[in-house]
C-alpha cells in the first residue's frame, strides 16, 4: 500500500463509528489494488470527513466555489479536507464562500497565493486579515476603527458595555444626549437632556439663562426657574417674568406698578416705555434708550446724572452752565459768561486785580494795609489809601510812617509848588519889596514875572498874572476882575 493511502487508511479509521465498521474497512483496505483509496470511501458510502462533520465531496465543491473551479488552490484545498485539515475542515462547507477573508482576484474568487480563513462572527475582512474592525461602522458603542484596525476612543481603549464614546471619552449611557441631527453630547452629573441639548433642569443651580433647560436663571437665587416672579431676579424681557407680570429695569413687575413717563407700563402699552434695563421706572421718570431717567434729566436722547445740566441736547457739569453755554473744562460761569476758574471776584470775572471780592479798575491796586479796597496806585500812602493823591502843587508829600500827605515844615510855606521861608517880622498892609519887611529885607520879596505879591499877617505869596490879592484872606490869590 503507498504512503498515502495508508494515511487515508488512517483517517478513515478514526473516523469509523464501530467495530464492524472498522473491520470492513480492513478487509476492502486489503484489496487496495483494484479498488485504490476510491474503495475506501465507497467502502462507506463516500463518508470520509473533517473532524466527523464535513463529507469530502462537499468540500470539492466548496473550495471550487472559494479559489474557482480547476485551480490549483481548489486542489489543494481539497486535498487538505481529505487530510482533515485545510480551510474546508476550518470554515466548514456550510460557510459562504463569499464571506471567506482573503485577498481576491478579478473574478472575485480568492486569489490562492495569499491567506485565506473564515473571519468569527466578532470579527471583519480588512484587506484578506481578519481584524476587528475595517472603518468606523464595524465598532460599537460609537468607537472609531483605528489604525491597528481595532476598535478605539479617541487615542484611548474603546468604550464598552454601558458608556458610549463622545468626544474622545467614554460617556456613561445615561448621561448621552443625542440630537435630532444624530450628534452626541456627554452631559454632566448635574444636567438633562432637553431636546438634543444639555441644560439644567428647573431648581438646579446656574449663572446664566443658557445653562436653564427654561432658558431662565433668577440670577437672585442662582436656579433655574420656568419663570420669574414678581420683585425678583433679573430678567430680560416679558418673557422672563411668570404671567401678568412684566419686565421693567431688569425687575419683573406687576402689571401696572412699572411706568414711564406717566404711564403704567403693561405687556399691551410696553411700547410707552422702550426697554428699560436699569432700573425700575416709577412716576415721574422717563424711558429714555431703555434706562429710566428722572424726567428732569431728559437732554435730548441722553439721560444727565445728578450734577448736569441739559444744555443744547448735552449734558453740562452743572458748575460749567453758563446760559445757553457750557463752559469749557478749568471755566465757570461767572457774570453770565464763560471766565477762568482763577478769574473769578465776586461773581464776575476780573482780568485784573482781585481785592476782598471786588474786581478792581486797571491801575489800581488792593488797600491790604487798609480797609482791603480797590484803591488808584496813586492814592496809595504808607499802605492806606487817600482819597486823594498828594499836590505836589502844594507842596504835599506823602509821609509814609503814618500813610498821609505833609506839608512844608513850620516856618515855611508852599509858594508857587515850592516851601519858602515865612516873612518876619509883620508885612501886613506892606508891599512886596517893602525894605521893612522879611526875605533880603523886603515883604516877600520882589515877585518873579510880574506876579503879584500878596502879604498877611507874617506869610507872602505871589499871585500870577491875571489874579490879586484875595480880600477876606490876602493869600489866597482871586481873578483881578
Amino acid at each position: 500500500m503507498q504512503p498515502s493511502k495508508f494515511d487515508e487508511l488512517t483517517k478513515a479509521l478514526a473516523g469509523t463509528r464501530s467495530r464492524r465498521d472498522a473491520l470492513k474497512l480492513i478487509a476492502t483496505a486489503s484489496i487496495g489494488g483494484l479498488f485504490g483509496l476510491g474503495g475506501v470511501r465507497t467502502a462507506f458510502g463516500n463518508k470520509i470527513k473533517c473532524h466527523g462533520n464535513t463529507p469530502n465531496t462537499d468540500c470539492a465543491h466548496w473550495c471550487a466555489a472559494v479559489f474557482g473551479p480547476n485551480t490549483s488552490a481548489a486542489s489543494r484545498c481539497t486535498n487538505d479536507a481529505a487530510h482533515g485539515r485545510g480551510l474546508c475542515c476550518q470554515c466548514g462547507s456550510t460557510t459562504s464562500p463569499a464571506s471567506i477573508c482573503c485577498v481576491r482576484n478579478t473574478s472575485g474568487y480568492c486569489n490562492g497565493t495569499s491567506a485565506a480563513t473564515c473571519c468569527t462572527s466578532a470579527q471583519h475582512c480588512c484587506n484578506g486579515t481578519c481584524s476587528q474592525c475595517c472603518a468606523n461602522s464595524d465598532c460599537t458603542n460609537s468607537n472609531t476603527c483605528g489604525a491597528s484596525h481595532t476598535c478605539v476612543c479617541g487615542s484611548g481603549v474603546a468604550c464598552t458595555g454601558s458608556t458610549t464614546c463622545i468626544g474622545g471619552s467614554c460617556c456613561p449611557n445615561a448621561n448621552v444626549c443625542t440630537s435630532n441631527t444624530g450628534s452626541k453630547t456627554c452631559c454632566s452629573s448635574t444636567q438633562t437632556c432637553n431636546s438634543g441639548t444639555c441644560c439644567v433642569a428647573n431648581a438646579g443651580s446656574c449663572t446664566s439663562d443658557a445653562q436653564c433647560c427654561s432658558g431662565i436663571c433668577d440670577e437672585s437665587s442662582h436656579t433655574c426657574v420656568s419663570c420669574i416672579p414678581s420683585g425678583d431676579g433679573i430678567c430680560n424681557g416679558d418673557s422672563d417674568c411668570c404671567s401678568g407680570n412684566v419686565c421693567c429695569g431688569g425687575t419683573c413687575c406687576a402689571s401696572g406698578t412699572c411706568s414711564d413717563n406717566g404711564q403704567p407700563c403693561t405687556p399691551s402699552n410696553k411700547s410707552l416705555c422702550g426697554t428699560p434695563a436699569t432700573a425700575v421706572c416709577v412716576g415721574g421718570n422717563s424711558c429714555l434708550s431703555g434706562t429710566c431717567c428722572p424726567s428732569a434729566n431728559v437732554c435730548g436722547t441722553v439721560c444727565c446724572a445728578s450734577g448736569q445740566t441739559c444744555i443744547n441736547g448735552s449734558c453740562c457739569p452743572s458748575a460749567q452752565s453758563c446760559g445757553s453755554t457750557c463752559c469749557p473744562s478749568g471755566q465757570v460761569c461767572a457774570g453770565d459768561s464763560c471766565c477762568p476758574t482763577a478769574q473769578v471776584c465776586g461773581g464776575e470775572c476780573c482780568s485784573t486785580i482781585c481785592c476782598s471780592g471786588e474786581c478792581c479798575s486797571s491801575g489800581d491796586v488792593c488797600d491790604e494795609g487798609g480797609f482791603g479796597h480797590c484803591c488808584p496806585s496813586a492814592n496809595i500812602c504808607g499802605g492806606n489809601c487817600l482819597a486823594a493823591p498828594c499836590d505836589p502843587g502844594q507842596c504835599q508829600t506823602c509821609n509814609g510812617s503814618n500813610g498821609t500827605c505833609a506839608g512844608c515844615p513850620t516856618g515855611q510855606h508852599c509858594d508857587n509848588g515850592a516851601c519858602v521861608a515865612d516873612c518876619l517880622p509883620d508885612c501886613v498892609g506892606k508891599m512886596c519889596g517893602d525894605p521893612s519887611g522879611c526875605a533880603g529885607g523886603t515883604c516877600g520879596g520882589p515877585c518873579p514875572g510880574g506876579a503879584t505879591c500878596c502879604c498877611a499877617g507874617s506869610q507872602c505869596v505871589c499871585c500870577p498874572l491875571g489874579q490879586t490879592c484875595g480880600f477876606i484872606n490876602p493869600l489866597v490869590c482871586v481873578p483881578a476882575d
